[in-house]
């Protein structure tokens, strides 16, 4: 009997252990599958969406040609070249209104200019004389881009822009592309002077785009175009529809800027820190794209636009009244902050979804953090709250670092291809408006892809690419929104390759993701 019960305790213990260790299993075995409905529930499945022919000179850069000190300078171009744009407008917006070709700077004799010279050009900007054609061409072909060139027409002559192109084209410089003047349709006594009503511009745009054109037969040329909002005045009003029967008619393109605001509603307050704004409203600022994109859609100057035109959106950023009680004192909100460079980024993205816009110039190339993409020297950051912030000389803002990634993700591709996320939330931005957590689209060509993505939301997610790709690598950029990029350290970098054999890739909250095949 003994030796039974001894036997028989053995059989008990054996089938507690096995019992115990199945009860184990089960509990591994049950957080497994919770894990990975966790994870399934998690995952955005991507695909693809409507594609569009892409031209490979998409990405450009508006250049303020008075900031650039040296054109040949290394550390410039090895900026611009981070950057990876394939065309840059030169000598720039409002500064090609005033620009002496010859001197390689603004025009000396304001005497005819009801209003002289535009404030930000006053000072030491007159005494610029370092961009002349041959620095053009030294800056051109070290950063391996082409020029859109804005031509002069309020302070200089038709020959004499003419002969401009001419000596460029002496030089080696292609000309593709021209775009005659900036912004006329403001209501500024020195337009108002050259160019009294829209159908004046529009009829100079004329002969100017058929005296061009019989010089370089193959030069693309742009008229200016305008999407203004309710409550400019009427000169700016029906500005594109005059357009369609003069300057269109001849031209290949018109010309759009697009300059939207935070979005913010509260006051500001930038006693304390800055950026000036909250966390919870990063969703507003990274909504505001867009809203704005869909207030443009529907906006009866953008309908006016011939279906048979292109657009060059020449000049695009977000835009900050930097004026507090007529005072130039500056008082950004957002301006240099992660936040900022991630709506550029956004913006840009949805340029692609009009399949007329060609090519999209950043505002602008290099200055300070309110609006450029390389912060040109140490005191270039503006920080309302400290200003003694100092950025590092040549390296790239946060809308710089940004649209990088976009810049090498279009390089030489011809096709952009949306993608459509399966069952991705919404996130809720001005006046409850929905837009998407993540957002991106695909480029190739007959040889290679990439795509660029975007996380918007405050969560990390993850995206299952199968769709789109074979065993990818990617690289990401991250940060806090109110992170102020003065410097290449700020944001997080990331580079692996895509989790095999489900092809996931992790988003990080407000980042943005290169993915390459």
């Amino acid at each position: 009997m003994r030796a039974l019960s001894i036997r028989a305790v053995g059989w008990l213990v054996l089938v507690l252990l096995v019992s115990g260790c199945s009860k184990e299993k089960n509990k591994i075995a049950l957080k497994a599958q919770a894990q990975s409905t966790s994870v399934s529930e998690n995952v955005i499945k991507a695909k693809l969406g409507v594609s569009r022919s892409l031209s490979p000179d998409f990405m450009c850069y508006n250049v303020n040609s008075t900031q650039v000190a040296n054109w040949s300078d290394p550390n410039f171009t090895t900026a611009v070249n981070d950057l990876q744009p394939a065309v840059l407008r030169i000598p720039g917006g409002d500064v090609g209104n005033y620009w002496n070709w010859q001197r390689g700077g603004l025009i000396e004799n304001t005497n005819s200019l009801p209003t002289g010279l535009p404030f930000f050009l006053r000072f030491k900007a007159r005494q610029y004389t370092a961009s002349k054609l041959a620095d053009f061409k030294a800056g051109l072909d070290g950063t391996n881009t082409e020029p859109i060139f804005v031509l002069n027409m309020l302070t200089s002559s038709l020959e004499s822009q003419l002969q401009m192109l001419e000596a460029a084209a002496d030089l080696g410089i292609e000309i593709k592309y021209v775009e005659l003047g900036n912004e006329f349709y403001f209501n500024i006594p020195n337009y108002k002077t050259k160019f009294p009503n829209p159908r004046t511009y529009g009829l100079a745009a004329k002969t100017w785009t058929e005296a061009v054109k019989r010089k370089f037969p193959d030069a693309q040329v742009s008229v200016v175009g305008i999407v203004p909002t309710p409550d400019k005045p009427a000169r700016l009003q029906n500005w594109n529809k005059v357009m369609r029967g003069t300057g269109l008619k001849t031209a290949d393109a018109i010309t759009l800027h697009i300059y939207n605001d935070h979005g913010l509603d509260s006051q500001p307050d930038q006693t304390n820190s800055y950026p000036d704004f909250t966390n919870e409203e990063a969703a507003i600022i990274l909504g505001e794209p867009f809203r704005n994109w869909q207030n443009l859609l529907n906006d009866s100057n953008y309908q006016a636009i011939p279906n048979n035109k292109q657009i060059w959106i020449t000049e695009y950023n977000l835009f900050e009244d930097i004026f507090q009680n007529g005072n130039e004192q500056p008082m950004p909100r957002v301006a240099g902050s992660w936040a900022h460079g991630l709506s550029n980024l956004a913006t840009s993205l949805l340029f692609l979804e009009e399949s007329r816009i060609e090519s999209i110039c950043n505002h602008s190339l290099t200055e300070s953090s309110i609006f450029g993409a390389i912060l040109n020297t140490s005191d270039s950051f503006v920080n309302p709250a400290d200003e003694n912030m100092q950025a590092t000389p040549m390296s790239l803002s946060a809308t710089g670092s940004a649209l990088s990634l976009l810049g090498q993700a279009t390089q030489e591709m011809t096709t952009a291809t949306s993608i459509e996320m399966i069952s991705e939330t919404q996130l809720n931005g001005k006046d409850g408006f929905d837009y998407p957590a993540i957002y991106g689209w695909q480029f190739s060509n007959d040889m290679e892809k990439t795509a660029v993505v975007i996380n918007l939301s405050n969560q990390d997610k993850t995206i299952d690419v199968s769709a789109l790709f074979d065993s990818p690598s990617y690289q990401q950029l991250s940060g806090s929104p109110r992170a102020l990029v003065n410097n290449s350290t700020v944001l997080t970098k990331t580079s692996d390759e895509a989790t095999n054999p489900t092809n996931l890739i992790p988003l990080t909250a407000y980042s943005v993701t290169q993915i390459s095949q």
